[in-house]
């Protein structure tokens, strides 16, 4: 009976490791859309021109924090970027946990620029947007 048991105990924790394995595979490759890109300098100076260099590195740094991504990564995302698909990028199978990242995005955001994320939150917002609203007071 015991044997059994360890049995079945055995083969869960192969099935975790697969699970997990396949998990951090489709993570990865979904990923490396963003890391395979060139530096978006241009593209911030472009959509936002009399934002500074420092202003945005700080949003971005902000934004990579929350995800745990390195801070080398920041400068991968652009302003078009959704937020919504960088998650889903960082957990493709929506049945699993996350690690609050986004929570804790919308945490520094508050606390950083007085901007809470829950009243302008779509799946459709974009890293744009939410900079834009870090920038202007709300009305």
């Amino acid at each position: 009976m015991a044997s059994a048991q360890y049995l079945i105990v055995g083969l869960f924790a192969v099935v975790v490791v697969i699970v997990t394995a396949l998990q951090l595979r489709g993570r990865k490759v979904a990923l490396q859309a963003y890391w395979h890109r060139g530096a978006g300098d241009q593209d911030w100076k472009e959509a936002f021109p009399s934002a500074g260099t420092d202003e945005v590195q700080r949003f971005l740094f902000l934004f990579v924090d929350a995800f745990a991504f390195s801070r080398n990564r920041a400068s991968k995302f652009l302003p078009s970027d959704r937020v919504y698909a960088v998650y889903r990028a960082l957990y493709p199978n929506k049945g699993l946990p996350d690690a609050l990242e986004v929570e804790t995005f919308a945490r520094g955001l508050k606390e950083r620029y007085g901007v809470a994320l829950s009243e302008i939150w779509n799946n459709e917002l974009t890293l744009g947007q939410i900079f834009n609203r870090c920038r202007v007071p709300a009305a």
